[in-house]
């Protein structure tokens, strides 16, 4: 049997700092794994070989967070929280992040489910600050709490009920949400506590009005900071489905903890759709 054909791939971070290349057979399947991490990073795993991967620029751009010795180094962009790969740190394993994988029809890719969370010690959540809502007066409300995956940033909210139809939550398909995996829910931004503010990174891009914050220890991406809203010329290109969500906090629900994924109405943005380049 003749081997495979190989192609070369293009990849790379948000914000361009770290781009890589990997020559593979034709890309036709990726794993998940549902770990503490990977979940809260909704990573696509590509495993390759050293000889398969090639990085063109940045390597010095990318910080390494690791949860243990001798576990995986997990590499992500420093200044827009990409998580582009990871590795053991003698290169026995690598893997990229089929989210950082340019021109790749991901939907179209066969899923292998690894169940990480199976392996070793049972991950141990933190405890979440909830002083600052405990006085709301919203009966109706839940609140949510969840965290980075090393815990220096801690998220909580009051919300309508996450599983009921009218709260929105939303898979996006433009850019920056492809590569971090966001699933996104719209709290309203007094309803909101953020704790470890000075823990993240605030990355920018286009019009530089949302703030995509981002663990600066772990890189669990986990907040898009909507500040003052945008310029008028942007408002004017933005879907009117936005508008009532510029004044919310809008949050990646993988750090949230106690989430029931089965039962979310996760609205998938079609092509075109998405508020690209914010």
């Amino acid at each position: 049997m003749s081997e495979e054909e190989l192609k070369t791939y293009n990849g790379g971070c948000h914000c361009g700092n770290f781009s890589y290349t990997v020559t593979v057979p034709e890309i036709k399947r990726g794993a998940r794994c549902n770990c503490s991490l990977c979940h809260r990073k909704g990573y696509f795993w590509l495993s390759v070989t050293p000889e398969q991967f090639k990085a063109d620029e940045g390597t010095s751009e990318l910080a390494s967070y690791q949860v243990s010795e001798g576990s995986n180094r997990h590499l992500f962009c420093a200044t827009c929280g990409t998580g582009v790969m990871a590795k053991k740190p003698d290169e026995s394993f690598m893997a990229v992040n089929l989210n950082t994988v340019k021109d790749l029809d991901r939907k179209a890719l066969e899923v292998k489910e690894f169940d990480g969370a199976s392996v070793g010690e049972p991950y141990k959540t933190f405890d979440v600050p909830t002083d600052a809502l405990d006085a709301l007066d919203l009966p109706d409300y839940k609140t949510y709490t969840g965290h980075c995956h090393c815990g220096d940033v801690k998220v909580a909210f009051k919300s309508p009920d996450l599983y009921a139809p009218s709260t929105m939550v939303v898979s996006d398909n433009c850019s920056i949400c492809t590569v971090h995996a966001y699933i996104i829910a719209y709290p309203e931004r007094h309803h909101y506590q953020l704790t470890g503010i000075e823990n993240t990174t605030a990355y920018f891009m286009g019009d530089k009005w949302i703030a995509h914050r981002f663990c600066k220890n772990c890189g669990t991406p986990v907040c898009l900071d909507t500040q003052t809203g945008p310029p008028a010329h942007v408002l004017a290109r933005i879907p009117e489905f936005y508008h009532p969500r510029l004044w919310a906090y809008p949050t990646n629900l993988r750090v949230m903890n106690g989430l029931d994924w089965e039962k979310l109405g996760i609205n998938e943005i079609a092509p075109g759709q998405g508020a690209e380049n914010l």
